[in-house]
């Protein structure tokens, strides 16, 4: 997917937009059974979701897919912190995981989160908030060949097939005011 840019949210100068130039190949409404067969697991996603009024301080699941032996997880731990992993599903940390962990400030209000899962070389995952890079990528220390696996995940709803990747919040959802569908970039 090539990065393109646009301007930031403050006006103030030109921030990357992970969507510019791209249309989605899925979009996917709130749904407990998100199937693993609508996405090529070997290749590597965009996931981009538009927030009113967003606050995961209490934590919460965005979205999931996989499980235990292998999963991805986007959305905060029970202490408010957002997690975007891929990967291994056991405990963190692990060397089959790609992870970003941000403080509970940064992914907050409203805006436009873009998850990132490369699987170029390792498997790598990157987050934007508003267009904007919130910290470096983290990647896998070994090469992966899903980065997640075959059981069914969720969007904005907490999963009620499968089981999602340990240390993570899936049994409620962040507090919000509006979410758009899930956009896949595939």
């Amino acid at each position: 997917m090539v990065i393109g840019t646009s301007l930031s949210a403050q006006g103030t100068g030109l921030a990357p937009d992970p969507e510019a130039g791209s249309v989605p190949t899925l979009t996917l409404n709130q749904s407990a059974n998100v199937s693993p067969d609508v996405f090529q697991r070997t290749q590597s996603i965009g996931l981009a979701m538009d927030f009113v009024e967003l606050d995961g301080v209490l934590g919460g699941i965005l979205f999931e897919l996989g499980g235990t032996s292998s999963g991805a997880y986007i959305g905060f731990r029970s202490d408010g912190r957002f997690i975007a992993r891929a990967g291994a599903g056991e405990a963190y940390p692990n060397p089959e995981v790609g992870l970003v962990e941000l403080p509970k400030e940064i992914i907050h209000g409203n805006g436009t989160l873009f998850v990132n899962i490369s699987m170029v070389n390792n498997l790598e995952v990157t987050v934007f908030w508003n267009g904007w890079q919130q910290t470096d990528s983290h990647q896998s220390v070994i090469p992966v060949t899903h980065w997640a696996g075959t059981g069914n995940g969720a969007y904005l709803s907490p999963s009620s097939i499968g089981k999602i990747p340990q240390d993570e919040y899936g049994d409620v959802v962040p507090s919000y005011s509006w979410a758009s569908p899930l956009r896949v970039y595939q």
